[in-house]
């Protein structure tokens, strides 16, 4: 005897349908595949016999969704703020510390980034010699690791 179909009753993604989602496509998000998955089948009223075959066949053809402009733009959790008033501060030197730290580390990956801070007024020439003299000290250290 052939066994019928069930409309799909899963209210909760299943754990071990997330660990398939997350194994096969790292790309996605397992709620929001889950949630279109739902939205579709139970809308189309369509019954299933094993609705966990279903689920790893939508995972495998799901699109990644593109990131949004306002996704680009959503600052990171080390994103600093503009820097305080208060020049005397201690959040402020905090600030211009990060600052530092960040162009120099910037200027470490693309050394032609320097040049276009300098142009912005990001920073003086002062802190462009600092940041070469820093970048030539690292580039004769990695030539002394070489072998």
């Amino acid at each position: 005897m052939v066994s019928r179909g069930t409309r799909l009753s899963v209210t909760d993604l299943p754990d071990d349908w997330t660990e398939y989602c997350i194994q096969r496509r790292p790309d996605l998000k397992p709620h929001e595949v889950f949630e279109d998955f739902c939205d579709y089948w139970i809308g189309r009223g369509e019954t299933m016999v094993d609705w966990k075959r279903t689920w790893q066949t939508w995972v495998r053809n799901a699109r990644s969704k593109p990131v949004t402009q306002d996704q680009k733009l959503r600052p990171r959790s080390s994103w600093k703020p503009l820097p305080p008033r208060n020049p005397d501060s201690p959040e402020y030197r905090e600030f211009c510390e990060w600052s530092r730290k960040f162009r120099e580390r910037v200027a470490c990956e693309h050394p032609d980034a320097v040049d276009n801070f300098v142009r912005a007024g990001a920073i003086s020439e002062a802190d462009r010699e600092w940041i070469e003299e820093r970048l030539a000290i690292q580039e004769e250290g990695n030539a002394l690791r070489e072998p």
